[in-house]
């Protein structure tokens, strides 16, 4: 495949002809460029389409072997024991990895209608709360919130009407061995 350089070329333009014929030319190569990206996306369109057709059972038989596997292990919770650490909870089996996965914490309101400007001001009106205000126009301070979880109590929390959430996220994974014999077979 050769490489093509980039050349690049400078229109100087000093009269009012010279203009009516930049202007044309510059729709013609718009036109044409415009036609040739069309042909281009009818093409991708047709590959993801092709691709989308070849590849629908096997993705629908994925989704639904995840759907099962998610099923199982949301109902065997015995399976998953709590872990100290912040890592994942999973087992591992000849070809994957199945567990589930901490997501970072975050700060959330506690009653849904509530609104960050009115727990603004309730912290603003707490002698403990200015810290985790953020100044220009006040906003909640999220990081330092989540950076003080550990020493923040429940009842401070409450107080504010906000509490810290961590959910996790299922997911499959392949061992090293079986992805390393994938990414082998593929290069």
């Amino acid at each position: 495949m050769s490489k093509k350089t980039k050349k690049t070329i400078r229109q100087l333009i000093v009269t009012e002809d010279a203009l009516a014929a930049a202007a044309n030319r510059h729709v013609e190569l718009s036109i044409a460029l415009t036609t040739k990206k069309a042909a281009h996306e009818q093409q991708v369109a047709a590959l993801n389409t092709a691709f989308d057709l070849d590849t629908a059972e096997m993705v629908a038989e994925l989704n639904s072997l995840e759907a099962a596997i998610q099923l199982y292990a949301e109902s065997r919770p015995d399976l998953w024991p709590e872990s100290t650490e912040e890592g994942p909870r999973s087992r591992t089996y000849r070809n994957a990895i199945v567990g589930f996965r901490r997501n970072p914490p975050k700060v959330e309101k506690q009653i849904s209608k509530d609104t960050f400007e009115a727990i603004v001001e309730r912290l603003q009106a707490l002698p403990w709360g200015e810290r985790y205000v953020k100044y220009a126009e006040p906003t909640l301070d999220k990081d330092t919130l989540l950076k003080d979880r550990a020493i923040l109590t429940e009842d401070q929390l409450a107080q504010v009407g906000i509490k810290f959430v961590q959910g996790t996220t299922f997911f499959i994974t392949p061992t090293f061995e079986t992805a390393e014999s994938v990414t082998l077979k593929a290069a």
